[in-house]
């Protein structure tokens, strides 16, 4: 078994003169979740369709365990979209009883836990489901499958405050027993809470890819006050400075890495005080985002 059990290696992905997906490499480990965060339209969807082979991408290669995705490691793989693709006629029991010939490890006992825990009715035609019911229902099945990759994309779409806390704590679940999970949103608090990495997408590229406790302890703010705020600051040439706002006589720098070096460098300039402050995944989006943009 590969350490990297999803490899995304420049897939690109062009509608006529648009480029969608511009050369995103991805690796998700076993036993690990990558959260792939992004606003809206930005590639997310289209990165892991073609991932799966659901579009045809025009460049770029998918592998998962290190082979392309085929009869032997297709069944290994759970897909759960945005819009989950089920049988409107038949009952989530159908579904159960298609997925257990379909799949040997399916586990027929956690598909009716998890029913039971969404409080969804396993007798009810899918099309008589709510929004929600329908997104229950098929990561009832995703997770029920017991695969070693999962692909989950806006996964929490529709589902109430409380379905959502069952989806996150299967996601956990799922990553502890060795699976490798892409689990992509635009909703940062829930990367936050399942996700050891996290890769920000802005119009197609990856513009930010790392381990979440690394950007946590590396990213920081360095705000420091001055009775008289000197007129230029050569800090903005040093590498791990990203920028630095100045508000009166309050200055922020942004910094990657080095923010100690930062706050010694702010004292002998003048500052009154110095401290260093931890930056969250909302602004470490935020700055990566608008950034791009400036």
């Amino acid at each position: 078994m590969s350490d990297h059990l999803i490899r995304l290696l420049g897939i690109t992905k062009q509608y006529g003169a648009q480029v969608a997906v511009d050369s995103v490499s991805l690796d998700v480990a076993a036993g690990t979740v990558l959260g792939l965060l992004g606003r809206n339209g930005a590639g997310k969807t289209t990165t892991i369709s073609c991932a799966l082979g659901l579009s045809n991408m025009n460049a770029g290669v998918a592998l998962f365990d290190g082979a392309p995705l085929d009869a032997t490691t297709r069944g290994r793989v759970a897909y759960v979209p945005e819009t989950p693709a089920l049988y409107d006629w038949m009952t989530l029991d159908q579904h159960i009883e298609m997925r257990r010939r379909l799949y040997p490890a399916f586990d027929v006992d956690r598909a009716r836990a998890l029913a039971e825990a969404f409080e969804m009715s396993r007798r009810k035609p899918i099309r008589r489901l709510s929004k929600g019911g329908r997104s229950a229902a098929a990561l009832t099945l995703a997770f029920a499958q017991r695969a070693d990759m999962l692909f989950l994309d806006e996964p929490a779409s529709g589902l109430d405050p409380v379905a959502q806390r069952i989806l996150l704590d299967e996601i956990v679940r799922a990553a502890a027993d060795g699976a490798a999970i892409l689990f992509s949103s635009h909703d940062i608090s829930q990367i936050e809470r399942v996700a050891e990495d996290v890769a920000i997408i802005d119009r197609g590229r990856v513009i930010l890819h790392d381990n979440l406790d690394t950007l946590r302890r590396c990213h920081k703010i360095v705000e420091a006050t001055f009775s008289v705020v000197p007129q230029t600051f050569d800090l903005a040439t040093r590498t791990n400075v990203t920028h630095i706002d100045v508000d009166g006589a309050l200055v922020r720098a942004y910094v990657a890495g080095g923010a100690d070096e930062i706050v010694l460098a702010l004292s002998r300039r003048g500052a009154q005080s110095a401290r260093v402050l931890d930056r969250t995944l909302e602004e470490l989006f935020l700055a990566a985002t608008s950034d791009r943009a400036r």
